[in-house]
């Protein structure tokens, strides 16, 4: 599966970074792994929020 991923680079917060580690470790998977899901999590709820035409934006909700 490896050969098919990219490789890309993020700079996160000191504080980002700590808590997406304890839910790496809390998950039990590779650090790498757990930002692949919290991607696709968010993905999917973006894909959600489009098909239902719910958009949100800036902590508030739009609704069209």
């Amino acid at each position: 599966m490896s050969s098919h991923l990219r490789t890309v680079t993020i700079r996160l917060s000191p504080s980002t970074y700590e808590k997406i580690r304890m839910l790496a470790e809390s998950r039990g998977e590779t650090f790498s792994d757990t930002i692949r899901y919290l991607i696709k999590r968010g993905l999917e709820k973006r894909i959600l929020d489009v098909n239902t035409k719910t958009f949100k934006y800036r902590g508030g909700t739009l609704f069209k």
